[in-house]
């Protein structure tokens, strides 16, 4: 409060995570029953950050949401290992990470001007693998009474009890985004509000070149082998501006990429055989529903609302010169949230700390924060997309041989 009012919140993330369940090289496991190897990960993240700023004459106030994660789970049998289960072999890595990013920022200024800029911004990155690794042997031989409900490959969802062999990769991304804020004063409101989300999640599923898989094992009549991967991303963004004042501005900008690879591969040399069924399953699916608004009111208004999303790649650079104007605090909406996202006056403030372990936190979050610029992730190169391979292997099944690649992606863009 007083003549100036200056109102700031920050919430800020950076976060590398790994789990791996691994069966180490040239190990040798045997078993009369069932074998599992599960890499399981999962993330809820909840981020607020709200700014007020309100002043006699002048009212600045900005927030700030950063969430950079960089995710690595990964379940396999090493080099050269050997498993042997007269049941079923079992191999799985799943990460789920869900986001819920709320950012809000209010200014006014009664006597001049009011100006408020609210920035959220997500950066994931995420590898998910479960495989037979190069050179290994499994053998399973489906006998007993476990069955795993594996991927069949008819739908997203659609599953199939089976017994033998199961390698499933899944990985699912649950973004949800509100940034706001609004801006008033006698003269002039002034605010912007900046949603940027970029996602670059890898699922694989594979048997590795010259693995053998069942050679001179016989087993069940009901032996299968599945190599599923599957991807989600649900993604929900809501971007808002408001000013007012004798003159008005308002600028909304959301923008977002989702550069997925979702893959599911046998590789050159190995030999696989089931009694029954071979299946190759890589399955995806893309949900983007957006809005941004903004509005300015006064003697003269003007509003500007953006929404830009890219699936399977980058930005071109026609979609990044729709994210730049003329001039002021958010002329390029990429370069203003990287900005935001490597923000020093955190570290400035612990910096003044005399406890050595607090400048110690402020040094280290910083490091981490400066990793968090996303315009390069916003142009990068197209993806391989949803795909299943076979490399030059053999395949001897009873019944069928399957290979499946669906993707499916649905967008919903509103702006205004």
């Amino acid at each position: 409060a007083g003549s100036v009012g200056i109102g700031a919140g920050a919430d800020v993330l950076v976060a590398s995570h790994t789990t791996l369940a691994r069966v180490g090289a040239s190990a040798d496991l045997r078993t009369r029953k069932d074998v599992s190897v599960i890499a399981s990960g999962q993330e809820e993240i909840l981020s607020i950050a709200a700014g007020l700023g309100v002043g006699g004459t002048v009212g600045v106030a900005g927030s700030t949401s950063v969430i950079v994660i960089d995710n690595t789970t990964e379940a396999s049998t090493g080099i050269g290992s050997g498993v042997d289960a007269d049941g079923t072999v079992r191999i799985a890595a799943r990460d789920d990470t869900e986001t819920d990013v709320i950012d809000g920022t209010l200014a006014a200024g009664f006597g001049a001007a009011g100006v408020g800029g609210a920035v959220a911004v997500v950066d994931l990155s995420k590898t998910t693998t479960a495989g037979v690794g190069a050179g290994a042997t499994v053998n399973a031989r489906g006998q007993g009474d476990t069955r795993v409900l594996a991927l069949d490959g008819d739908s997203l969802d659609s599953r199939a009890a089976m017994a033998g062999l199961s390698i499933e990769a899944d990985s699912s991304e649950d973004l949800f985004s509100v940034s706001a804020a609004g801006a008033g004063g006698f003269y002039a409101g002034v605010s912007g509000a900046v949603t940027v989300t970029s996602v670059d999640s890898d699922t694989t599923a594979l048997i590795g070149s010259g693995a053998l898989i069942n050679q001179g094992a016989s087993g069940s009549a009901s032996q299968d082998v599945n190599v599923s991967a599957r991807n989600r991303v649900e993604l929900a963004a809501v971007t808002g501006s408001l000013g007012a004042g004798a003159v008005g501005a308002a600028g909304a900008v959301d923008v977002g990429t989702i550069r997925n690879d979702t893959s599911a591969r046998i590789d050159d040399g190995a030999q696989v055989a089931a009694a029954r069924d071979i299946q190759v399953n890589a399955l995806s699916a893309t949900d983007v529903d957006s809005v941004t608004v903004s509005a300015a009111g006064g003697l003269g208004g003007i509003a500007g609302a953006v929404a830009v999303y890219s699936v399977g790649s980058g930005l071109s650079a026609e979609q990044r010169d729709q994210l730049a104007s003329d001039g002021g605090d958010f002329a390029d909406a990429n370069s203003y949230a990287d900005d935001q996202a490597t923000d020093d006056s955190l570290q400035s403030l612990l910096a003044g700390s005399d406890d050595a372990r607090i400048r110690d936190a402020g040094d280290r979050a910083q490091t981490a924060r400066n990793s968090a610029g996303i315009s390069a992730d916003l142009s990068a190169a197209a993806t391989e997309g949803t795909t299943t391979r076979l490399g030059d292997a053999t395949l001897v099944a009873g019944r069928h041989v399957d290979m499946d690649a669906r993707q499916s992606v649905s967008a919903t863009l509103t702006a205004g």
